[in-house]
């Protein structure tokens, strides 16, 4: 069985997986690996043998999950990761403008597609702490990091992902969500300051699609 039922592709695990087991952060796939001799992990193994818990726990879990990937993925973690390809032609945005989400999607896509039947990925995509210019345009390479050329990255980033499960599709579900919300009303800087309204997209082909909204009328 699998040992990890939830998987953040970040180096913390988020608030939203806090208190879960059977999880672990992995902000690097292809790295997740013991990174020494077989001696030297069967010394590290038995010193944790002496410990008391969680820590013992926690070591057991993390070194059953290493082997888990080991053994299960196509060739191995490393050779998997390194060597995927996406499918069905989808491209993935890449990190020339400083952001890292499509990386960060193409390695959630091969994890679903490796066979793992882990249930629950987590990702951050950060920087939208728009105070101000909150610029409309999408600017060329190298563009910079303005609301417009992010938001053009997530959203490309999705649409490679879907492209990408292809006959998966309806087995995944995608949520996007922030932690805190902002204003409608833009401030004197060209930008918009903490408020209390805030949105969530789900992607999914078991999704009914449309808009949701409560009654809200004062934001």
């Amino acid at each position: 069985a699998n040992p990890l039922r939830a998987v953040s592709l970040e180096a913390v695990v988020q608030k939203s997986l806090a208190g879960a087991t059977m999880t672990l952060p992995i902000p690097a796939p292809a790295g997740f690996s013991y990174p020494g001799t077989a001696a030297m992990r069967a010394e590290v193994e038995t010193a944790f043998q002496s410990t008391v818990e969680p820590l013992l726990s926690s070591a057991d879990a993390t070194f059953n999950s290493i082997d888990y990937f080991q053994n299960n993925l196509p060739g191995g973690t490393a050779s998997y990761f390194n060597n995927y390809t996406p499918a069905n032609g989808a491209v993935y945005p890449d990190t020339s403008q400083g952001f890292d989400i499509g990386d960060t999607m193409t390695d959630a896509a091969a994890v679903h597609k490796g066979g793992l039947d882990t249930e629950i990925l987590t990702i951050d995509f950060g920087g939208w702490d728009d105070h101000a210019n909150l610029e409309p345009k999408v600017l060329p390479p190298p563009g910079g990091q303005n609301f417009a050329n992010r938001i053009q990255h997530l959203a490309d980033a999705l649409e490679a992902f879907y492209v990408d499960l292809g006959s998966l599709r309806g087995c995944v579900t995608v949520l996007v969500h922030s932690e805190f919300g902002r204003r409608m009303d833009e401030n004197a800087s060209l930008g918009v300051d903490h408020g209390y309204g805030n949105m969530a997209l789900v992607m999914g082909e078991n999704v009914k699609g449309g808009v949701y909204r409560a009654g809200v009328t004062d934001l």
